[in-house]
């Protein structure tokens, strides 16, 4: 499946509380660590509560890391590292025949530990989903 196409899904596209490119590298409080992130976990975007929205003097904070990986072997990877970085709740990793939605401050190398989100193109057309925990 195509990030854009999940991303559209989410409505992060058009959410002001989705960053992505330069607006993750200058995020005032975590740009360091998302720039971490864009090196060695296949970043692509964040979703973050906006916290100057009610007080100028909080920052973001982020709630979802999207990801993207070419095997399910790298996906895990990346789950292990953004869960050594302690930032983020929830990681979303995106692969053309998958998705995998993986807890951020939990890792288990043991064990499978994500909710696999299985699309196929009759449920995109009908807004339907199949979500299986493996």
């Amino acid at each position: 499946m195509e990030l854009n196409q999940v991303l559209s899904k989410l409505q992060y596209l058009e959410s002001p509380n989705y960053l992505q490119g330069k607006a993750l590298e200058s995020d005032r409080d975590s740009g360091h660590i998302f720039r971490k992130a864009l090196e060695e976990c296949g970043l692509k975007g964040v979703y973050v509560l906006n916290g100057a929205a009610f007080d100028k003097s909080r920052g973001n904070v982020p709630v979802v890391y999207v990801c993207q990986a070419d095997t399910e072997a790298q996906a895990r990877q990346i789950h292990r590292k953004v869960w050594n970085q302690n930032v983020v709740p929830f990681v979303l990793v995106v692969s053309r025949g998958w998705i995998r939605l993986y807890r951020g401050f939990q890792y288990n190398r043991d064990e499978q530990d994500a909710f696999r989100l299985v699309y196929n193109r009759k449920c995109l057309n009908r807004n339907e989903r199949k979500i299986i925990y493996v």
